[in-house]
């Protein structure tokens, strides 16, 4: 029975597409003589395209709308997030333009980096979200323990990498080197602890460029030493104890209400060959 429900719903969505009816978007292709007009529906486009989701944002002037909820979002409704972090953080890097989002949530991170770097779904993390905490200088956390989380979720990007450098071939770093090269030119090298930078940094010391591990090395010997390297300031790290985070659950989780918006205008997107 489901299926043949299923059959007769794709059969009556083909003839919809097909003969037009009740399209909000025209797409012209081409130019006079040679012009072709198509006929099409907006919320279809926008599930099955992300360019054209894109261009019906930007045509319907959607981003300021996009800003205002975050705004109201962050302002109101903050607990709500709070509640919420994990699955708010993993949508608000799917796109740039949940910023203010971006920055509310990284804000909370860098007060307590053990949400993301301790959590078991640290390793899932995008690669946007992960630079943009690595460029915080107020990230409260101590820069070995980055590093090696930061080589932790590296590796877990490759499936045929294991957690022992030892065993790895010259490939195998070449490789990590390549999935970390965005990450890797925001650790604060020169302000990992002597201890860590033999511990940590050695095992992988075929990833660095040999200049910057000929001067993570002097600056172990000869702290005052000028080097070649840049340096990056050091982060500020508060001696504030900060309170735990309050998981308590709070009666703003169903903040939002479903509604039905009809639109009634027309778009119409030129795609000139």
């Amino acid at each position: 029975m489901a299926i043949e429900f299923f059959k007769k719903l794709s059969n009556d969505l083909t003839n919809l597409l097909e003969n037009g009816e009740d399209y909000n978007v025209i797409i012209e292709v081409g130019q006079i003589p040679n012009r072709q007009i198509f006929k099409a529906h907006s919320i279809i486009l926008n599930y099955r395209c992300f360019y054209l989701r894109e261009e019906l944002i930007n045509e319907f002037g959607l981003e300021e709308l996009v800003n205002t909820v975050q705004t109201q979002l962050v302002k109101k409704h903050a607990s709500w997030i709070r509640l919420n972090f994990a699955k708010v953080y993993r949508i608000c890097f799917k796109s740039d333009d949940f910023k203010i989002l971006q920055e509310f949530c990284n804000n909370i991170v860098a007060k307590h980096p053990s949400i993301v770097f301790d959590s078991q779904d640290f390793e899932n993390l995008s690669e946007k979200a992960l630079v943009s905490l690595l460029k915080l200088d107020n990230l409260q956390i101590n820069e070995g323990k980055l590093w090696n989380q930061v080589i932790r979720w590296g590796i877990a990007q490759n499936s045929d990498l294991d957690t022992n450098p030892a065993q790895w071939s010259n490939a195998k770093f070449s490789t990590l080197k390549a999935t970390l090269k965005n990450c890797l030119p925001h650790i604060r090298y020169f302000q990992i602890s002597g201890e860590d930078v033999i511990d940590k940094l050695y095992p992988y010391q075929q990833m660095f460029e040999p200049t910057l591990w000929k001067d993570i090395m002097a600056k172990m010997v000869a702290p005052n030493r000028a080097i070649a390297s840049t340096i990056l300031p050091p982060r500020i790290i508060s001696n504030t104890v900060l309170p735990p985070r309050n998981t308590e659950t709070s009666s703003e989780t169903n903040i939002f209400t479903t509604s039905s918006i009809r639109s009634n205008t027309t778009a119409t997107l030129y795609a000139r060959l």
